[in-house]
């Protein structure tokens, strides 16, 4: 945690401070303070850090920066942003770095802390935990099983290989109510390699994302039938949804925050001052994308690895910590995302802009 809150005065941002400390380790959490970014930086060089809870306004260096210089470092730490003073340029900037929610001061509850890491956590163990757990499987079956088991792995491996490599054909675009001039963007997406697509009905681009056609959504925030954060809230509701971007023609403090709170993976805001803008986010958001899906693929084969072994005491220790680690994730939503994208059907017409 690095926070200094001078705009709460110091003696009551002491006070919040320890009071979302004292509440995050109520919650299981581990906490580490520091009262500069350059702190923080120096705690991260010592300590393992998952997710970074840091207050905007700092002395020295602020919070954005922070965030950027220890993403340097390990771009798999999390971040919290929480501030008193928030500018929509910060929650751009925040969105840009992949903060995982931007919170105001005063909140509502001190519960939002610990939801907020929480989230952040879960984020940072489906990008580190499926890779380590599958390697630590490997080699617990390489020393100590079967040759039945190593056909089972090299199965398992050879599927895995087969969805990443049709996870880089996968670079579909879908465009949901846009009512507003993205200029020569969406060629320079199509030109890029992207597939688009084009509907002004919400409905229609849910069903959509739900056959999973698309790896990202444009949305705007109006038009169609319906506004661009209550499709964003159905959107989540899906299992192994793609990438949203928020698109707005407003500088709307509000609407920033609650696309970056509701996952968003850009938010540009019309005229574009740069064409090219588009495409650095779309090619972002198609990325990480196409990592969560890998992360699916695995947490599926490691599932199907547990259920073939079974309770078999020569794979004790590595089952167990499998099965531990398997718990961070909704293994039911990753199945069905990996059949999903595997058997896409679309229905919408490809855009030609």
């Amino acid at each position: 945690m690095a926070g200094d809150g001078g705009d709460l005065g110091d003696r009551a941002a002491v006070r919040a401070v320890e009071r979302a400390s004292y509440r995050l380790e109520g919650a299981a959490f581990e906490t580490i303070l520091a009262d500069s970014g350059e702190k923080a930086i120096e705690v991260a060089e010592e300590h393992s850090v998952d997710v970074l809870l840091v207050d905007k306004n700092l002395p020295g260096i602020d919070g954005i920066e922070t965030i950027r210089r220890l993403h340097q470092r390990d771009r798999n730490i999390e971040a919290v942003v929480i501030t008193g003073y928030a500018s929509i340029e910060s929650v751009l900037a925040a969105i840009d770095l992949r903060a995982v929610d931007y919170l105001v001061k005063p909140l509502q509850s001190i519960d939002a802390i610990p939801a907020a890491v929480r989230r952040a956590a879960r984020r940072r163990r489906r990008r580190l935990i499926a890779d380590r757990m599958l390697d630590d499987l490997r080699r617990e079956v390489h020393d100590r099983a079967d040759d039945q088991d190593l056909t089972l792995l090299s199965d398992a491996r050879e599927r895995i290989e087969r969805v990443y490599a049709a996870l880089g054909r996968m670079r579909n675009v879908l465009f949901v109510g846009m009512s507003f001039d993205l200029g020569g963007g969406p060629r320079r997406l199509r030109d890029a390699g992207f597939t688009l697509y084009r509907t002004e009905s919400g409905e229609e681009a849910l069903a959509q994302c739900a056959a999973g056609a698309a790896n990202v959504v444009i949305v705007a925030d109006e038009g169609g039938d319906m506004s661009g954060l209550t499709f964003f809230d159905r959107l989540a509701e899906l299992d192994g949804c793609p990438e949203a971007i928020f698109v707005t023609g407003a500088r709307r403090l509000q609407s920033a925050i609650d696309a970056l709170n509701r996952g968003a993976s850009g938010y540009l805001i019309t005229p574009l001052k740069d064409e090219a803008m588009l495409v650095r986010t779309v090619e972002q958001a198609c990325r990480d994308h196409h990592e969560r899906l890998y992360h699916y693929t695995l947490v599926s084969e490691l599932n199907r690895m547990l259920t073939v072994l079974g309770d078999r005491e020569v794979h004790g220790s590595a089952r167990d910590r499998v099965a531990a680690a398997l718990n961070v994730f909704d293994s039911r939503a990753a199945s069905v995302a990996v059949v999903m994208y595997a058997s896409a059907r679309r229905g919408a017409s490809e855009w030609n802009p």
